[in-house]
């Protein structure tokens, strides 16, 4: 098992293309596209502070309660659910790097 600071790097949750496996688990692969497609869009927030904090922090919710659920629970979560969290996550975080 390969550990990093900010991601699991563990196999049941990697992403494996064309037999190789990826360095970052299935949510941070998520936040990182998810960041860099606002990066490298038109998509901007305009508004007040208070505005674009709450949708930054309505996209970035569900990235919270998959990983508190995965976390604490015994069941834990797909890879789906973990590749859309964390997508959502990016973008949240494209949002507010882009302002």
């Amino acid at each position: 098992m390969c550990r990093r600071p900010l991601c699991n790097g563990r196999e049941a949750t990697g992403v494996v293309i064309f037999g190789i496996m990826l360095p970052l688990c299935s949510r941070c692969l998520g936040f990182a596209v998810g960041s860099l497609a606002i990066r490298y869009t038109g998509v901007y927030l305009t508004g007040n502070l208070f505005s674009v904090g709450l949708v930054c922090a309505a996209l970035a919710g569900p990235a919270v309660v998959d990983g508190c659920y995965s976390y604490f629970s015994q069941r834990g979560t797909t890879n789906t659910s973990r590749f859309a969290t964390g997508l959502s996550a990016g973008c949240a975080l494209g949002l507010l790097l882009k302002g």
